[in-house]
């Protein structure tokens, strides 16, 4: 059951917020969050946006992200809301600060299948949070400017794959139409987040294509990152983003994921999947989650043997699909 009013009390009686993303920070979190502060401010309120780990590259040139704050900067607040993930657990760092407040909330719009005891506003059948937090501004009865829309929309169109996801349906268009409304000429926008990769990155989409694997006929395809890639390409983990999306774009491939082996030895996944597999299913069973079509999860183990169960779990549920 959402819980959008109370969310909206909870905010409503804090006079300071503490807005937290998730690890490994995507478009829709940080620009969710951002949004939301904006929003928030112009009620009186002193809100915090609280980050674990750095800003990726690709998101640094919105100049709101320069206001973040990491962990050891946060103060103490009235509430914490998480935007984008319903659990202390995927805030990394910045956990503590949610555990700590005296009141809390979630905003987002991934499935799970136990609800969080706390105030929620959950949308799993929207698009982005970016959506869920337009709710909330029109709920507590904020305008969107154009700032906060920019911050909204860079959150909207990442999260959908540029519209072009499972995700996007004619609601997720009306709300992006609205946002275009209030900003203008998105080109820049777009230009800005997907204009330009950097050599290195193009250098891990050779590595990602030297190391496929492919199963059950093209229909299952992997691809592992080890340390030494990485170092051998000058990159870093920022360097990796969208490297799936060279696999999802393979004919006939209904399953694809990415294994990548962080400097701590430490395993992050990325899946993603036509309608014939459910991702977040897959990514459930290495204690991962997120979408039916996009999940991810990070965890400690070979990876081998990961991308092992991992591939185990696609062919059974092609089989059952049969």
């Amino acid at each position: 059951m959402n819980q959008l009013s109370a969310v909206c009390e909870t905010i409503r009686n804090a006079g300071s917020l503490a807005l937290i993303c998730h690890v490994n920070p995507d478009g829709d979190t940080l620009g969710s969050a951002l949004a939301l502060c904006l929003c928030l401010r112009k009620l009186g309120k002193h809100v915090d946006v609280l980050c674990p780990g750095a800003i990726p590259k690709a998101y640094r040139f919105l100049e709101e992200t320069a206001t973040v704050l990491s962990a050891q900067k946060a103060g103490e607040y009235d509430a914490a809301v998480l935007v984008d993930l319903n659990s202390p657990e995927r805030a990394g760092d910045c956990g503590d600060v949610y555990r700590n407040a005296p009141h809390r909330a979630v905003v987002d719009h991934h499935l799970y299948k136990e609800e969080p005891a706390d105030p929620h506003y959950i949308r799993s059948d929207y698009g982005a949070t970016a959506m869920a937090v337009m709710d909330l501004a029109g709920e507590l009865g904020l305008a969107i400017d154009r700032d906060a829309a920019r911050l909204l929309y860079v959150a909207l169109v990442t999260d959908t794959g540029r519209f072009g996801y499972s995700n996007t349906d004619g609601r997720t268009m009306e709300y992006g139409a609205r946002l275009v409304a209030l900003i203008g000429d998105v080109s820049g926008l777009i230009e800005e987040l997907y204009g330009r990769v950097s050599l290195r990155h193009t250098l891990l989409v050779k590595k990602t294509l030297e190391h496929m694997v492919l199963a059950m006929e093209g229909r299952v395809v992997w691809s592992i990152l080890r340390k030494e890639d990485f170092a051998e390409c000058g990159a870093t983990a920022e360097d990796a983003e969208g490297l799936i999306d060279t696999l999802r774009a393979i004919e006939g491939v209904c399953a694809c994921f990415v294994i990548r082996e962080n400097p701590d030895g430490s395993l992050n996944v990325s899946m993603r999947s036509t309608r014939e597999i459910r991702s977040n299913e897959i990514m459930e069973l290495i204690g991962g989650g997120g979408h039916a079509q996009a999940a991810g999860a990070h965890l400690n183990g070979d990876p081998e043997e990961t991308a092992a169960r991992i591939c185990d779990a696609c062919r059974a549920r092609l089989k059952e699909t049969k």
